[in-house]
């Protein structure tokens, strides 16, 4: 039983690598994988028949249970848009999260999921910094947008990855790469732990640079907040706290001043300006869905 449970976690494993590979692409070619996806419910019973579990208990379980309830009805419920194909991706991230937690379980060991990890921070800072298409929110900065390498041409992003989109990744992974890499040595394993800082300390860099330069103003004070709020438990000593604060603070300030179009010439729109006309036009956006929630609540298609 011990040898056939390593065969299926393997194989697990293998199937959602190809599922990995799969759904990176368009939908164009991802729907021709979606079938993978029927499989993972297989994966789910076969476990339970070896281990007595369906999965192994985690914080986010519960919460993955009621977004997948949210999901069918949305789908049910939406008058002009019922794909399933909608579905694919976030399914997917859920039965990888499960097969993670259960990989860790079963060897007792997370040091192969931080080095995936990782490799992901690292995979998303470099396209983010190197492949995003920079707007017009960038204007300022682009002396040093012009002076890093260009990178494009994969499929599906032939001319770049969208930076307001990737800044979305990045809001997630810029904190958790910092406390990563700051977290204490663990003196069993000195050159992974080496490693892992050094990887998490590129990740961050390239991913916090990333976000700075596509002017996410959201993104940014989410990612400031969370840096804040991260520094005590990563810095012990108040001095390099102070430090910590300080940088952030200074950071927070440099960007009220690209705000304020402090280092571009006048005759261009200030990002108030901007931020107001864009502001302006979600709220309208935001009031006509609470209009119609109004005036069709809960009403399900025929």
């Amino acid at each position: 039983m011990v040898q056939f449970s390593g065969y299926f976690h393997r194989s697990e494993a293998i199937l959602l690598g190809l599922m990995l590979y799969a759904f990176w692409f368009p939908i164009e070619m991802r729907i021709n994988w979606l079938w993978l996806l029927g499989t993972v419910p297989i994966f789910i019973l076969v476990r339970c028949l070896i281990h007595k579990r369906l999965f192994t208990r985690f914080p986010l379980d519960m919460l993955f249970i009621i977004l997948i309830g949210l999901m069918l009805f949305n789908l049910r419920a939406a008058p002009y848009h019922r794909d399933a194909w909608i579905l694919g991706r976030p399914l997917f991230g859920m039965a990888l999260c499960v097969f993670a937690v259960e990989h860790i379980r079963q060897y007792a060991n997370s040091r192969a999921w931080l080095v995936v990890t990782m490799l992901l921070v690292l995979l998303v800072g470099g396209l983010a910094l190197f492949s995003s298409q920079w707007n017009t929110k960038s204007d300022q900065l682009r002396f040093i947008i012009d002076a890093l390498p260009r990178v494009t041409g994969f499929p599906g992003a032939e001319t770049g990855f969208n930076a307001n989109e990737i800044a979305g990744a990045l809001t997630w992974l810029v904190p958790f790469s910092a406390g990563a890499a700051l977290a204490a040595a663990n003196s069993k394993h000195r050159w992974m732990n080496l490693l892992l800082r050094l990887g998490f300390g590129a990740g961050f860099v390239m991913s916090f640079m990333a976000l700075f330069l596509g002017q996410s103003r959201f993104g940014l004070l989410g990612v400031l907040i969370a840096l804040a709020a991260l520094t005590p438990a990563v810095f012990r000593r108040w001095r390099w706290r102070s430090v910590a604060w300080a940088a952030l603070l200074a950071l927070g300030i440099l960007e009220i001043l690209i705000i304020h179009n402090v280092f571009s010439p006048a005759k261009l729109t200030t990002q108030i300006e901007r931020d107001e006309d864009s502001l302006s036009a979600r709220l309208e956006i935001w009031n006509s869905a609470l209009e119609i929630v109004r005036d069709y609540p809960l009403q399900v298609s025929g």
